[in-house]
């Protein structure tokens, strides 16, 4: 059986206003590997209140963690850190001070971390001297423990039956404590949790040139059944492309398979950029890319049919873009987050607003289903003339893994034009249209 270590934090924090039936909620955030000697998993704890008007006093938090994968006793050995997030930053109050004062293994299965209020024995709960929890989560502390097993999860949770005895506010009439009178709410943990990188546990989307509405969400993969698709990933070809010298994907990694899953439909690559919001996720914010392979029910996984890792450190926010060599990339309209029990999951194709740009970023090929548009045959990032002139019609006629089969059917022929690149062009779904020569346009930040 894997052995278990408890983790525990404890910290003082001071506060205020006594509101009934007041309650926390804790989560985990921001799970993810950072590379160094020897890497470090990283997350942080964050919480919020059930109302406005808590001034917190004292905090304590106790995890499970699993020893095979960062062994036992972590603070003798030298394996943990821990740092000081927003609701510990003094800035916009300097007369409300928090200090971590002590973090020692408490016994051989417990980890505390104490911080207390300056002010703790000698005010009672005012904002000039408290921070008032806020009722959205906001980080408390950022841990970084050593890996010392990669191929282990992280089997981080909340103990929450030692956590509910030992939270309280500070009243605001003398310098008392006042415990909660509610338990508090824990939202998730990091029991599956990655320690080779970020996990894509739910990774999905549809392209619109294989999608065949008739088969209940499933993509033809036929360029899998006539041997089209090539071992090596895709996205470095010889240059120009199609006349295209920097095609928007252009990517010089060295992923490659020996054989597909049986339900392969194509390629795929996975950017990841870190930004506050997608519209600030421009290309300085790209942090990773990695290909993988796009599954006939919309699954992206990675080379080896598993759920896709990728090992990438990010600070503000994750965004995930999806790109396909000729259909027009997209990306997520909101920070990819973790599940209950810390893995990513983001799906593209569930909602019209799951994608930066809405109906301008991708389409709706019915039954509430949505995916890439098709027929940019030069990744240039439009759905433009070109498409036709310089791909569909260079390779019009032949068959195998072409630019300007838009259907993805192992064949160029007047259906990718008729039924593909034609009702995309000239804005096709678009607000506002485009000109006669220039149709759907990528909405990923430049």
């Amino acid at each position: 059986m894997r052995k278990f270590t408890l983790l525990l934090v404890c910290f003082v924090f001071m506060g205020g206003l006594l509101v009934a039936q007041e309650a926390l909620t804790w989560r985990f955030a921001n799970p993810q590997v950072v590379a160094g000697t020897p890497d470090v998993f990283q997350f942080d704890v964050q919480v919020k209140a059930s109302a406005s008007g808590t001034f917190q006093r004292d905090f304590q938090i106790y995890f499970d963690y699993n020893t095979a994968a960062f062994g036992s006793n972590i603070v003798t050995n030298g394996k943990i850190a821990v740092s000081e997030l927003e609701l510990m930053d003094n800035t916009s109050y300097p007369s409300a001070t928090y200090t971590i004062v002590n973090s020692a293994d408490n016994t051989n299965s417990k980890f505390a971390v104490i911080t207390e209020a300056d002010n703790e024995l000698a005010q009672s709960g005012t904002s000039t001297f408290f921070l008032e929890v806020p009722t959205e989560f906001t980080g408390l502390l950022r841990f970084q423990i050593d890996i010392a097993d990669a191929n282990e999860l992280a089997g981080i949770s909340f103990d929450a039956s030692l956590m509910d005895g030992g939270q309280y506010m500070q009243s605001t009439s003398n310098t008392d404590p006042v415990k909660y009178a509610e338990a508090a709410t824990y939202d998730n943990n990091l029991s599956n949790a990655s320690l080779k990188g970020l996990l894509f546990s739910t990774l999905k989307c549809f392209i619109e040139g294989p999608y065949n509405a008739g088969t209940g969400s499933i993509m033809n993969t036929d360029l899998l059944t006539n041997g089209y698709i090539p071992l090596n990933q895709p996205f470095n070809p010889s240059l120009p492309y199609y006349d295209n010298a920097s095609p928007v994907w252009l990517y010089s990694g060295t992923e490659t398979v020996s054989s597909f899953p049986a339900n392969t439909v194509d390629w795929v690559l996975v950017q990841l950029r870190d930004a506050s919001d997608a519209a600030s996720a421009g290309s300085g914010s790209i942090i990773g890319s990695q290909a993988g392979l796009l599954l006939d029910d919309g699954s992206i996984v990675d080379v080896d049919g598993n759920p896709l890792v990728i090992k990438q450190a990010y600070n503000s926010g994750l965004f995930v873009v999806i790109y396909h060599r000729n259909h027009l990339g997209v990306i997520s309209n909101f920070n990819v987050g973790i599940n209950g029990t810390g893995t990513y999951e983001y799906d593209f194709s569930d909602a019209v607003n799951k994608v930066f740009g809405g109906s301008n970023g991708h389409k709706d090929l019915g039954s509430g289903i949505y995916g890439l548009v098709s027929a940019d045959g030069n990744a240039n990032g439009l759905i433009q003339s070109t498409d036709e002139t310089a791909v569909w019609k260079s390779d019009l006629g032949g068959s195998g893994y072409m630019g300007g089969d838009f259907n993805m059917n192992g064949l160029t022929q007047s259906t990718d034009e008729t039924l593909n690149w034609k009702p995309n062009l000239g804005g096709g779904g678009q607000v506002p249209s485009k000109s006669a020569d220039s149709g759907y346009e990528s909405q990923i930040p430049k």
